[in-house]
């Protein structure tokens, strides 16, 4: 029996989500491994009493090797959904996520309605105006909204919009 495409697609896409997501938390798991802040100095100062970070290390796991700790961390997470505690703060990250959660929502699928709103009919213009100006500029517009990053748009937009046009 053979699957339909659109879902064959799906469920290769569902497949290579696990791997990703693995690479994704090995690298920033190593990148904050490798940083030059160590979480003893987080947690208690730089100026704490070297028994006291010893016992922190140990308490927060900090004194194994970094495989076993990453190991630990996502057996954690795929059996039991949790991802640690912050350093800074001590609260778990999952109380963290929670919090942010519906903000982070509510910005999506506002600029998710914005998108729609503003692609679908500039979509259609360009289609019944092929190879036209307004053809060109949808284009044209849609290119940088893709190659230029959010983080770089965003407060260039802010500043035009907020700033300028008041």
């Amino acid at each position: 029996m053979t699957l339909p495409p659109l879902l064959r697609f799906i469920l290769l896409r569902l497949a290579l989500a696990v791997p990703t997501l693995l690479a994704i938390s090995f690298l920033v798991f190593f990148a904050a491994y490798l940083s030059p802040a160590d979480p003893v100095d987080i947690l208690l100062g730089q100026r704490a009493a070297p028994e006291a970070k010893a016992r922190t290390r140990h308490e927060w796991g900090l004194d194994r090797p970094p495989m076993v700790r990453y190991a630990d961390y996502v057996t954690k997470i795929v059996t039991k959904g949790d991802f640690g505690r912050s350093y800074q703060t001590r609260e778990p990250i999952t109380d963290i996520i929670k919090r942010g959660l519906p903000n982070t929502a509510a910005l999506a699928m506002v600029s998710l309605i914005v998108s729609l709103a503003v692609g679908i009919p500039l979509g259609i213009l360009a289609a019944v105006n092929a190879n036209k100006w307004i053809d060109r500029t949808a284009m044209s517009i849609a290119m940088v909204g893709v190659a230029v990053p959010s983080f770089v748009l965003g407060p260039i937009l802010v500043l035009w919009l907020a700033v300028q046009k008041g």
